[in-house]
Parts: C-alpha cells; sequence; structure tokens
C-alpha cells in the first residue's frame, strides 16, 4: 500500500475577471465624488475547492476625485494566494476646482490687505498724532513732575490758552 501526499502549490487565478485598468469615472456636476461600479472578479483554483476572495472596496463605491487602488486577494485551502488590482480614477470637473481656489485666493487677498491697511492706518495716525502733539507742546514743557519739588515755570503743564496757540518748533 502507498501513502501519496498531495501539495498545491499552484495559487488560485482571477483570469480574465480581473478588470483593466483604469476604470474612469466622471464626477458628478457640482461635486468632486463619483459613484463607481465594476464587475467584482472571482478566482478559481485548480484544487475544484472555491477560494475566499477578499476586497478593500466592495461595489458600488462612491470616490473622490483623483485615483484610487482595488484590490482583491484570492487565498486557497493550501495558503496559497493569488491578486488582481486595478485602479479607479474619477476625473473631477476642473472648472469648480478653480472657482473654489479663486474664492480662497480673494477671501485671502481680503484679509492680507485688510491687516495692511489697519498696520498701515495706525502707523500713519501714531506719526501724525506725534507731530501734532510735538507742535502743540509749549517750550520748555518736559511732561515731568515731581511731586514735592519746586518746579520751574516752564515744566509745568500748558494752559487751556497755551493749548489754544500753535507754537511751531
Amino acid at each position: 500500500m502507498f501513502l501519496f501526499h498531495i501539495t498545491d502549490v499552484s495559487p488560485p487565478t482571477f483570469g480574465v475577471t480581473c478588470p483593466a485598468s483604469p476604470l474612469q469615472v466622471f464626477a458628478e456636476r457640482g461635486l468632486f465624488l463619483a459613484q463607481a461600479s465594476w464587475n467584482e472578479p472571482f478566482a478559481t483554483d485548480n484544487s475544484g475547492v472555491p477560494s475566499t476572495v477578499t476586497s478593500n472596496h466592495q461595489p458600488p463605491k462612491r470616490f473622490r476625485q483623483g485615483t484610487h487602488v482595488i484590490m482583491y486577494t484570492a487565498e486557497d485551502q493550501s495558503g496559497n494566494k493569488a491578486a488582481c488590482n486595478f485602479t479607479i480614477e474619477v476625473i473631477g470637473n476642473t472648472i469648480y476646482l478653480y472657482i473654489c481656489i479663486f474664492i480662497y485666493l480673494c477671501i485671502y487677498l481680503f484679509i492680507y490687505l485688510f491687516i495692511y491697511l489697519y498696520i498701515y492706518l495706525c502707523i500713519y495716525l501714531c506719526i501724525y498724532l506725534f507731530m501734532y502733539f510735538k507742535i502743540c507742546i509749549p517750550e520748555g514743557y518736559t511732561g515731568v513732575r515731581t511731586k514735592g519739588h519746586n518746579i520751574p515755570y516752564e515744566a509745568q503743564p500748558p494752559t487751556r490758552h497755551q493749548l489754544s496757540k500753535r507754537v511751531y518748533i
């Protein structure tokens, strides 16, 4: 009596059921998404026993604009594996992308110019007010007051009458 031990070394095969890459779908109008459908590949094995097939995505599936890889893996009872990979390319309406970029830039520029003009206005007002108050201060006024010391007349705060006269230095 002879005992034979047969080992399966042949992986399963997807054959022609694996879709050709890339599958192209167009995004829905106004969106960057598309509904993609495909025929799921099936694997056959030389042992005649159905293989276990797993996948990272199941049809139908919504995808964002861009390229997406779909992977199917088949494994037989002996642990042999086969892969079927293909890509789905979602082609979007680029005009909407350009509109979004344009709106973003407009908002960014508006904020940038607002901040720039605000800073410019503050600097301009500070310089103008400094010059205005500098020319309105009477001669000899230092603005320093000390308590309990004799302060000469020149160091006293200006009176209302003195403030009404402009003294140019």
